[in-house]
């Protein structure tokens, strides 16, 4: 599925960003930064990318930077956008005043309030001022996880992107965009982990054998060869008892005891026992547990299993809807098992605006909450529906389609780049990026 561009970066909406794929859209977890200005001038603008620069382009398709003014980056944060000038980075506001003179070999966008930096061959860590927070000393910046990056960053609760480490792999810092939030780094030194404070550079005094996934202010912590809780500041808030854990997520997190998967509360409650071979993190108001061969289930919160019987798997859509597998065939069920669609579907997406895409014979259509088809199965691929439309693709090109099944781009496009919340839709054809309004109108193109 493609549906997003890594050339696009940022529509704004006065401070409000977006993201996706490189495109920011701001969580409810998110704050705000004291040095932020008030509200950009342009109601809204749109930040996309070309090959001689970036176009800054506001509703009526006015450009504020001339094409090749600054190439930039990564993305807005705390007013700041990283450019490169020559061969050297800095940061710029939106209206393209220096805020930050571009003096680093390398720069990544700011998260809450801190960015790495590189000076020549060392990275270090720099606050809104470009002054040096950790100096530049280390030797390597790179993914920590990918995999979990790549798992959980489109939920809210987790991104786990960099990890710095210094020549002699004696001093590692790993960058959670959670710990930021309050200033913290989490640091390896010697075989156990810790946390720095940002401002005032000291390291904690509490140390763990090893750490995970953080969600819901809660850090996964190994001591002794348990797993427990912890936050930031080293505080331990569900003993380390437990052989294995998940991430929180909504409330609740999958724990292995005595070799068998329930689920604890933020206090570290146990509210469902430890019952199952597997459990998964709860999504839309259930957890999802392998309850014998082969044979999965859903649970509630309060502990009660969803259907009478195990299927081969599950799967809950949103809106109280959910697909089973049967014979690699899914179906729609109510909440009893009872199947709702027939015949089965090869795939089906998660339910948007009481609609799904679902695939039946190779081939993707559209779906309402009874299974019923609203737009056949002839689409080779979709994406994701923004502000009431979401992309097709045929063997002509990509389109849109609506809610209810209508067609209102033909598919004649080389891609969607990125849908916007106010139905703005950059596209791409002929090789030329357009920006389309919701009535359909080009209000930008790419000369």
């Amino acid at each position: 599925m493609n549906t997003h561009n890594p050339f696009i970066l940022y529509f704004l909406f006065a401070a409000y960003s977006m993201s996706n794929c490189g495109l920011h859209q701001e969580t409810a977890n998110e704050k705000k930064h004291n040095d932020e200005p008030a509200a950009d001038p342009v109601a809204f603008f749109y930040h996309v990318k070309t090959a001689s620069g970036d176009c800054f382009i506001d509703e009526s398709g006015k450009n504020y930077w001339p094409a090749g003014f600054y190439k930039t980056t990564g993305h807005w944060e705390s007013n700041r956008l990283p450019i490169i000038i020559g061969e050297k980075k800095g940061y710029v506001n939106w209206s393209g005043d220096t805020i930050i003179p571009p003096v680093f070999s390398e720069t990544y966008s700011f998260e809450q309030g801190y960015a790495f930096a590189r000076q020549d061959q060392l990275w270090g860590v720099i606050d809104t001022g470009g002054k040096w927070v950790i100096p530049p000393q280390y030797h390597h910046i790179r993914y920590a996880d990918d995999k979990k990056a790549t798992l959980y960053k489109n939920k809210g609760d987790v991104q786990i992107p960099f990890e710095m480490y210094s020549s002699d792999t004696s001093l590692y810092l790993s960058w959670f965009d959670s710990h930021i939030e309050s200033g913290t780094l989490m640091v390896k030194r010697n075989g156990t982990w810790s946390s720095m404070n940002l401002k005032t550079g000291k390291i904690a005094a509490w140390v763990c054998d090893s750490l995970n996934i953080w969600s819901e202010k809660k850090i996964a912590v190994r001591m002794n060869s348990g797993w427990g809780f912890a936050d930031t500041a080293g505080n331990m808030k569900v003993p380390a008892i437990y052989q294995k854990v998940g991430n929180f997520q909504e409330g609740f997190a999958p724990v292995v005891l005595a070799g068998k998967w329930g689920y604890i509360d933020t206090s570290g409650k146990i509210v469902i026992p430890a019952l199952y071979e597997k459990a998964q993190p709860f999504t839309k108001g259930y957890g999802k547990v392998k309850t014998g061969s082969n044979a999965y289930n859903l649970v509630t919160s309060s502990g009660k299993l969803l259907f009478e019987k195990g299927f081969t798997n599950v799967r809950t859509l949103g809106n109280e809807i959910f697909a089973v597998l049967e014979a690699d065939l899914w179906y729609l069920v109510d909440e009893k098992g009872r199947k709702i669609s027939k015949p089965g579907l090869e795939d089906i997406s998660d339910y948007e605006s009481g609609v799904a895409f679902a695939k039946q014979n190779k081939l993707w259509g559209l779906i309402d909450n009874k299974g019923k088809w609203l737009a056949p199965p002839r689409f080779s691929d979709h994406g994701y529906f923004v502000a009431g439309t979401a992309g097709f693709k045929t063997t002509s090109g990509w389109g849109l389609i609506d809610t209810n099944g209508k067609i209102v781009q033909e598919p004649v496009l080389d891609n969607i780049l990125h849908q916007y919340k106010n139905g703005v839709v950059l596209v791409k054809k002929q090789g030329n990026q357009l920006l389309r309004n919701k009535s359909g109108i080009i209000i930008w193109q790419e000369q």
